[in-house]
C-alpha cells in the first residue's frame, strides 16, 4: 500500500478534509519497483481530500492516506479500456456484418456507446478502489497542535 501523511484540517457532518503537501519521495518514484510515494501529490502544490471519518479524527491530527498498490493503474485501465476495447470491437463488428467504412463507423459508435454504459454500471466498483484509506499517523498532531 503506497501511503502519505496529510493533517486533518476540517471535521463536518462525519466528513474529513485532510491537506496533503507535496513531499520528496525515494528518488525512484515513476520507476518500477520505486516507492510511489508521489501517488497522492503531483507537482508542488497542496492537495485537499474529502474522506468519510472512519477512525475519529479531530483537527490538527495526522493521518496516513492509502490506496492500494495497482489501484490508480487498475483504475486508469477500466476506464480507458472498457472504452476503447469496445470501440475497436464494435467497428470491426460493423465492417464485418455489413462491410464498409460507414458500417464500421457505426459499429465504433455503437461499441463505444456500450463500453460508455458498461462502464457507468461499474463506476462504483471503480470509484471503491481508488479512495484513499485513512488510519492513525505515529505522530499524531501537527505543530499547530497539541503533542
Amino acid at each position: 500500500m503506497t501511503e502519505i501523511e496529510g493533517i486533518v484540517r476540517e471535521v463536518r457532518d462525519g466528513m474529513l478534509a485532510v491537506e496533503v503537501r507535496p513531499q520528496i519521495g525515494c528518488g525512484r518514484c515513476q520507476e518500477p519497483g520505486g516507492c510511489g510515494g508521489n501517488v497522492l501529490t503531483t507537482g508542488d502544490r497542496v492537495r485537499n481530500y474529502r474522506l468519510p471519518n472512519t477512525i475519529g479524527a479531530v483537527v490538527g491530527e495526522r493521518v496516513l492516506l492509502g490506496v492500494d498498490d495497482g489501484a490508480i493503474l487498475r483504475g486508469a485501465m477500466t476506464v480507458y479500456g472498457i472504452p476503447g476495447a469496445s470501440l475497436i470491437v464494435g467497428a470491426a463488428l460493423g465492417a464485418a456484418i455489413r462491410g464498409g467504412d460507414v458500417a464500421a463507423m457505426t459499429g465504433a459508435v455503437l461499441g463505444l456507446m456500450f463500453g460508455a454504459a458498461a462502464l457507468y454500471l461499474l463506476k462504483d466498483r471503480v470509484h471503491r478502489g481508488a479512495v484513499p484509506r485513512l488510519r492513525h499517523s505515529e505522530r499524531h498532531f501537527d505543530c499547530e497542535g497539541k503533542s
